[in-house]
């Protein structure tokens, strides 16, 4: 990284920092929290005025650095089940070149390439996001897929499976865009 590109990261940070600590300070000091501190210690408000907007203002930073980190968190948790749904994408996309070809693999091998990605991708599924998911990587409704027609019909069968299954991972990757 350069240090213009890290300048302007720091930058950016830095007022995102300020706006979401703006936010907070605002909401905390036009609350009421600082009028009933005073009804309910019966003193003056000067007499501890300076202890009420240190303590706010430290409140404040924490909730904006709070927001970030929760942002920064939902974002590395995005990305990291997108590239398992790119892994098991790419794997998808290798058994379709595999269908293609003629009797290489032979098709006994095929379907158990296919059994073993089918059973680990919807064991992602079920781990990492929830079982709707499985339910909709099971469904073709809604897909538009070209279908290819292979010489083998079993392979015709397994080569749809996969075509589906593989675009309906690509939606599953659309959904977890940063947005």
């Amino acid at each position: 990284m350069s240090l213009f590109e890290w300048a302007q990261t720091w930058t950016t940070e830095f007022w995102t920092f300020i706006l979401s600590l703006r936010r907070h300070w605002v909401l905390l000091v036009t609350s009421s929290t600082v009028a009933a501190i005073g009804v309910f210690r019966k003193l003056p408000i000067e007499d501890y005025l300076w202890w009420i907007v240190g303590i706010l203002l430290f409140w404040a930073c924490f909730l904006a650095w709070r927001d970030e980190y929760k942002k920064a968190l939902t974002r590395q948790l995005k990305r990291t089940i997108r590239e398992g749904l790119a892994d098991l994408n790419d794997r998808g996309v290798g058994l379709l070149l595999a269908c293609e070809r003629e009797n290489d693999p032979p098709d006994s091998e095929l379907q158990g390439r296919y059994a073993q990605w089918d059973e680990q991708s919807k064991t992602y599924l079920r781990t990492n996001l929830d079982r709707s998911y499985v339910t909709r990587f099971d469904n073709p409704v809604g897909l538009h897929v070209q279908y290819a027609n292979l010489a083998s019909g079993e392979r015709t069968r397994i080569w749809r499976i996969v075509a589906n299954r593989v675009a309906r991972l690509q939606q599953f990757m659309d959904d977890y865009r940063d947005s």
